[in-house]
């Protein structure tokens, strides 16, 4: 059998002499895991009198050695050893490419297949660039959510990492202290109930694309409260890798724009009216028109305020806030003033409206006490 394979190998020779492939371009390697560095012949070669010899370019270190038809690890570079492996049954194929495991930062650079015979030798040189370790992708950008709506988190791992390798990926709020757990993978299976009490019901990842690498969150029911930084953590039995995603706010709703706009009509109002009413007061002119003015002044924002403290939940911004507790602050002292109009009514109508301010005036302290409350 030898003989034959040397006859060939002779007569390939004498033809085009030896020459070693290697790969088409760069080898990229990921950080703590395996490469293979190709090279070969397209012919086999007769293992007696074959050396092949791979080098690291840079430092000229031992890489790997296949000498009188055996390995030789023993000759191997100590930053090497134990991490190389040639494919035994593949050397006579004319296959020489080797194995690098356990990939470090200083793996990359340049490597040397040289193959060398009692007739001729070759050589081709290769990159090992672009070391990464376990990439995780996110989304771009900040993302944007209305309250009450739907949001997916985008979180995908590299598509040469399989899925089967993945042991374990979190979901984490990391602007809270302490962190909280938003949903958890592991061992192939998702464990909902494993979810902080604020996220229970609301998040799920997408069952069928976890095969192609994609773990993106679907966050659901949107919360003033989720603003901020999530975070997904992706480990395998050697690597890890993360990628944070921003919710950078949350925008408004339809009825927390209808609060906004009550409160912002009530400001006006107050804001536009005090001013001629309280110099009308100061004059001490009690006219019809005075009277109107004054009773405008007080109604329509307490109407406004009344309506937005229906919508009103336990959620809302500091404009809000400081809005409504202006009005409310004024409501009472405007209501005050309103004896001075009180001799123009008719009798019956007199005693109606001292009777709805006596019992206006705690009901507006009582209203305020509930906002300040919340």
């Amino acid at each position: 059998m030898y003989l034959t394979v040397f006859i060939v190998y002779i007569f390939a020779v004498g033809l085009e002499g030896l020459h070693v492939h290697g790969p088409s371009g760069p080898v990229v390697a990921q950080l703590g895991g395996s490469v293979l560095l190709p090279c070969f012949v397209e012919s086999p070669l007769p293992l007696e009198g074959l050396q092949v010899e791979w080098r690291k370019k840079d430092s000229d270190s031992l890489v790997g050695l296949f000498q009188q038809g055996k390995s030789r690890p023993d000759l191997q570079s100590q930053g090497f050893r134990g991490r190389v492996d040639f494919f035994p049954h593949e050397l006579t194929k004319g296959n020489f490419s080797i194995l690098l495991k356990n990939v470090v930062e200083e793996d990359a650079g340049g490597y040397r297949c040289k193959v060398n015979t009692t007739q001729d030798s070759s050589e081709v040189i290769m990159e090992v660039s672009n070391i990464r370790g376990l990439v995780v992708t996110g989304a771009d950008q900040n993302i944007f959510a209305s309250k009450g709506e739907d949001v997916i988190l985008n979180c995908s791992v590299d598509s040469r990492v399989p899925a089967s390798e993945i042991e374990e990926v979190t979901w984490k709020k990391t602007d809270r202290d302490p962190e909280i757990l938003v949903l958890l993978y592991q061992d192939s299976e998702i464990f909902p109930d494993s979810s902080h009490e604020s996220y229970q019901g609301r998040v799920d990842f997408f069952s069928s694309e976890i095969p192609n690498g994609n773990f993106s969150l679907k966050l659901m029911d949107v919360k003033m409260e989720d603003k901020g930084e999530f975070t997904c953590e992706v480990h395998t039995r050697n690597l890890s890798g993360r990628t944070t995603v921003v919710l950078q706010g949350v925008g408004f709703a339809a009825l927390h724009i209808a609060i906004l706009v009550l409160c912002s009509v009530a400001m006006l109002i107050a804001v536009g009216f005090c001013g001629p009413v309280c110099i009308l007061l100061r004059k001490k002119v009690a006219s019809k028109e005075g009277m109107k003015r004054h009773i405008f002044l007080i109604l329509c924002p307490n109407i406004c305020m009344f309506l937005s403290f229906c919508l009103w939940s336990s959620e809302g911004f500091l404009a809000e806030f400081m809005t409504c507790l202006t009005v409310s602050i004024m409501r009472p002292v405007i209501l005050l003033k309103t004896s001075s109009y009180l001799s123009t009514l008719p009798q019956c109508l007199q005693k109606t409206v001292k009777a709805f301010h006596c019992s206006v005036l705690p009901f507006s302290y009582f209203v305020d006490w509930i906002f300040n409350f919340h």
